[in-house]
């Protein structure tokens, strides 16, 4: 199995790190260079998808199967369950066939609960908490067709959503979209949301040779 250099891999664990927070609670109506979206939906649907919002998930269990490709080759792969209880939250990865348990339950909600076991947990976190969905998504509504742009600091995004797909059970929204990075990169992604679900359904990132994938298994709430 090739070893891979890690270089995605690391600049969306800073990212998780520096940005995740801020941007989850920040306003875009300061920020000039939102584009609020231009609302062309196929049927003026008013669903709209919130990350990590887990209001309605105090009770509830994801499971995913996740990997990392580098060159065509797999690099790492597991597997992850997480378990609510509010307020805690439990995280069982199994990654390249070692098992890792991590319980937060040392703040009173359930989002910073989860917050705190996926930053112990980079390789997933790297997933979950690498696209900017909380800004991206942010009063977008979701119909096949609709698309908009984004922007923030020389960070931006043209986005797209291009149909629906079923995962683990649970019907979702497939946006598909590029994201440029201020320093010229390019990732392209494609997410699957279910508004109903405050995490992504499926997630895969592509950058260069290296590819991201993310798939929900099973889902119990």
């Amino acid at each position: 199995m090739k070893k891979t250099n890690g270089k995605l891999l690391h600049y969306f664990v800073a990212l998780m790190m520096i940005f995740f927070l801020p941007l989850a609670s920040c306003d875009d109506s300061d920020d000039d260079s939102a584009d609020p979206g231009n609302g062309n939906g196929d049927n003026g649907g008013t669903e709209k998808w919130e990350p990590y919002n887990f209001q309605n998930h105090k009770s509830a269990t994801m499971v995913y199967d996740f990997e990392f490709e580098e060159d065509g080759e797999t690099s790492w792969s597991g597997t992850s369950t997480i378990e609510i209880n509010d307020p805690s939250v439990t995280l069982t990865v199994v990654f390249n066939g070692d098992e890792n348990v991590i319980t937060a339950d040392n703040h009173d909600n359930v989002e910073d609960n989860f917050n705190e076991a996926i930053n112990n947990s980079p390789y997933l976190g790297a997933i979950l908490y690498g696209g900017f969905w909380p800004t991206i998504f942010e009063d977008q509504e979701l119909s096949v067709g609709a698309s908009w742009s984004w922007s923030y600091e020389g960070n931006s995004v043209d986005l797209e959503i291009t149909g629906k797909e079923q995962y683990a059970g649970q019907e979702g929204y497939v946006a598909e979209y590029t994201f440029e990075y201020e320093d010229g990169e390019v990732a392209t992604y494609t997410i699957c949301v279910d508004p109903d679900i405050p995490l992504p359904l499926m997630v895969e990132i592509v950058e260069e040779e290296a590819r991201y994938h993310l798939v929900m298994t099973d889902y119990q709430n």
